[in-house]
């Protein structure tokens, strides 16, 4: 009799686990949206990367590049992660971080992403650049970060995002 609960046991283990296989055999990628797919482009063409920290950004489906998440229904870009990985080595006198650092322009592509509510570039090195005013209106935007990205200081006209 024990041995037939066993038996009974593994059976089912064995069922559960080709059940697991062929649900994930069958899991679909959420591909990303022809419009966002173009308006990262631009940004990344802005970007200097001499660390190669974009070098997923190569395939169609931006859902599947390093830093970006998407909605996992309708595949539009709603966060982009690209701190830097190693903030340790930021220098506080120049503002710049000494490795894989993201340099360059933050393009009004990222406009065109309609969906974005996150956007971080932390501890990148961005050469005393103004706050682009264009962020002002990601009206979807819950959480900005650029701490420590290098961004100049001062401020001429008030800053703000649109808080929905």
């Amino acid at each position: 009799m024990e041995n037939m609960s066993q038996v009974g046991l593994l059976i089912l283990l064995v069922c559960n686990l080709l059940l697991a296989i062929s649900v994930k055999s069958n899991t679909i990628a959420i591909e990303c949206l022809d419009s966002d797919h173009e308006a990262l482009i631009d940004f990344r063409n802005g970007l200097k990367d001499s660390h190669n920290r974009l070098s997923s950004w190569r395939s169609r489906n931006c859902c599947q590049w390093h830093g970006i998440y998407c909605d996992n229904i309708t595949g539009a870009v709603v966060a982009i992660d690209l701190r830097n990985p190693h903030p340790v080595s930021f220098d506080s006198s120049t503002g710049k971080n000494q490795m894989w650092n993201l340099t360059g322009e933050l393009r009004p592509s990222l406009m065109k992403l309609k969906s974005l509510r996150h956007l971080d570039l932390s501890f990148n090195s961005f050469k005393r650049i103004s706050i682009p005013k264009f962020l002002g209106s990601l009206v979807n935007l819950q959480y900005l970060s650029l701490s420590n990205a290098g961004f100049a200081t001062t401020f001429g006209k008030p800053f703000s995002l649109a808080v929905s």
